[in-house]
C-alpha cells in the first residue's frame, strides 16, 4: 500500500508540470526606461467538455507586476497551453510587440511599450501665392519606430490652406514631414519636425 501511494505521488507530481521560470523587462524603447506596475500573468485556456467550442476561455495560474526598472519574474507550473499576458492601458502605451502566443520551459520575453503625449498640428501657407499652391508630403515617420506608419497615402494641402487640428495621443518621440512646396510654379524641398514629450502635449505649426 505504501508503495502504491508513493507511485500515486510521483504521477500526481508529474502531472502537475515542472516548475520553470519565465523573466524579463517591460520598458520604452524610445528612452530606455523600464516601466513599472505593469500587470504580468500566466493564463491557461480552460475547456469544456460539454461545449461545441474550442474552450471557455483563460484564467490566471499566476501573477505579478513590473517593478520601478520595469523588471518581472515569475514561477510557473508547466503544464502546457500557457501563455503571458501584460494589462495595460492601450490609450497610455503603444505596443511595438505583443502577448507572446505560448511559453514553455524556462523563458524570458521583453514587452516594448513607448509612452504617448499629445499632439495638436495647425497646418498653414503663411506665403499664400495663389490656388495652386500645394503642399505635397510624402514621407511621414517616427525616428525611434521605424515601423510605425505616419503616413498611409500622399497628403497634399492645396491653395492658402490654414487649419488647426484637435490634439491626439501619439508615440512619444521624434516625429518628421518630408515632401515639397508649390508656389508660383516653383516646387522647393520641404521638411518639418517635432518632439512629443512623454506625458505631455505640444502644438506643432507646420508653416510652409
Amino acid at each position: 500500500m505504501k508503495y502504491l501511494t508513493f507511485i500515486f505521488s510521483i504521477l500526481l507530481f508529474v502531472s502537475c508540470g515542472k516548475k520553470r521560470t519565465v523573466h524579463g523587462r517591460v520598458y520604452n524603447p524610445v528612452n530606455g526606461k523600464g516601466i513599472p506596475g505593469i500587470e504580468v500573468y500566466v493564463m491557461k485556456e480552460v475547456f469544456c467538455p460539454l461545449s461545441l467550442f474550442d474552450g471557455c476561455g483563460e484564467k490566471a495560474i499566476e501573477f505579478t507586476i513590473t517593478d520601478p526598472e520595469g523588471y518581472y519574474s515569475m514561477r510557473y507550473r508547466d503544464k502546457g497551453g500557457l501563455n503571458l499576458l501584460f494589462n495595460y492601458d492601450i490609450d497610455e502605451f503603444y505596443s511595438m510587440n505583443s502577448n507572446i502566443p505560448g511559453i514553455s520551459g524556462n523563458q524570458e520575453y521583453n514587452l516594448l511599450l513607448v509612452t504617448k503625449g499629445y499632439l495638436q498640428m495647425s497646418i498653414k501657407n503663411i506665403n499664400c501665392f495663389d490656388a495652386n499652391d500645394k503642399l505635397t508630403i510624402t514621407n511621414a515617420y517616427h525616428k525611434s519606430l521605424p515601423n510605425l506608419n505616419l503616413l498611409i497615402d500622399t497628403a497634399i494641402y492645396e491653395g492658402c490652406f490654414s487649419q488647426t487640428y484637435n490634439a491626439n495621443l501619439v508615440p512619444m518621440g521624434w516625429r518628421v514631414w518630408k515632401g515639397t512646396v508649390t508656389r508660383n510654379g516653383i516646387t522647393t524641398p520641404f521638411a518639418d519636425s517635432i518632439y512629443v514629450p512623454e506625458g505631455g502635449s505640444v502644438q506643432w505649426n507646420i508653416e510652409y
